[in-house]
């Protein structure tokens, strides 16, 4: 997918590009079609390249609101291990 992303470095360091937010729907269809064969990167967008939000798959969202209601204390780390592919 073609973007006009700007880079973001988030508080812990890590880089984050960033779609503007006028942009983003553009990119619906292509990022539909990477989800569907199995990619997990998200969309990130906002205004003056400031991460705002995130289109993720639904499988990850359904998992992470699982994680983040599960009273046991289950590990998130081991979560996106699991759903990130190319750490396999």
């Amino acid at each position: 997918m073609p973007f006009n992303e700007a880079p973001h470095i988030l508080p812990d360091g890590a880089h984050v590009w960033v779609q503007p937010t006028a942009e983003a729907s553009k990119y619906l269809p292509d990022l539909l079609s990477l989800f569907r064969a199995g990619s997990t990167e998200p969309l990130v967008f906002g205004d003056e390249g400031e991460p705002e939000a995130a289109i993720i798959p639904v499988d990850i969202w359904r998992a992470l609101v699982a994680v983040a209601t599960d009273e046991d204390g289950y590990d998130l780390s081991h979560l996106l291990v699991q759903a990130r592919p190319e750490l396999h």
